[in-house]
């Protein structure tokens, strides 16, 4: 269900606000900027119990579309 979820953020189908509530997108993007080239497994340990492996992918899903969006108005 999570990779159905990640495919729909990240096509700009569902907003990550309704998944991730905004303060832990935040802790999740600090985490992500902070260890860009690390595995999932990294990031899950920097960010602890309190964040899922599901959550840390919407993420990346999200910033993924965030991406995409800059490229395509450019």
């Amino acid at each position: 269900i999570e990779d159905h979820l990640a495919h729909f953020v990240e096509n700009g189908e569902l907003a990550i606000g309704r998944l991730i509530p905004a303060d832990k997108q935040q802790r999740i993007e600090q985490a992500l900027s902070r260890t860009e080239a690390s595995s999932l497994r990294d990031i899950k340990q920097a960010l602890g119990a309190e964040v899922s492996y599901g959550e840390i992918k919407l993420m990346q899903a999200h910033r993924r579309a965030c991406s995409k969006n800059l490229r395509e108005t450019s």
